[in-house]
């Protein structure tokens, strides 16, 4: 399997985990490549630590947002 595939397979087990609000999706953010974390990535993770109560995680993945994403969260 390429690194490439590898990755995308990550990200698709992540954000997966975290739709179904699974605790487990924490940890698979946590080992994503960079690669692989985009703005949908960075506000599921978000609201996936949110979900299981982990709020220093919660607040270190917002803190690391890009500006116009931060923006565009707080519009709702």
């Amino acid at each position: 399997m390429t690194p490439a595939m590898q990755a995308r397979l990550q990200r698709t087990a992540a954000m997966g985990a975290a739709y179904g609000r699974d605790s487990a999706a924490i940890a698979a953010f946590d080992v994503l490549p960079d690669s692989s974390v985009d703005n949908d990535v960075r506000e599921w993770r978000v609201r996936a630590a949110l979900w299981a109560g982990d709020y220093q995680k919660a607040l270190a993945w917002i803190n690391e947002m890009p500006a116009t994403l931060l923006i565009q969260a707080s519009a709702f």
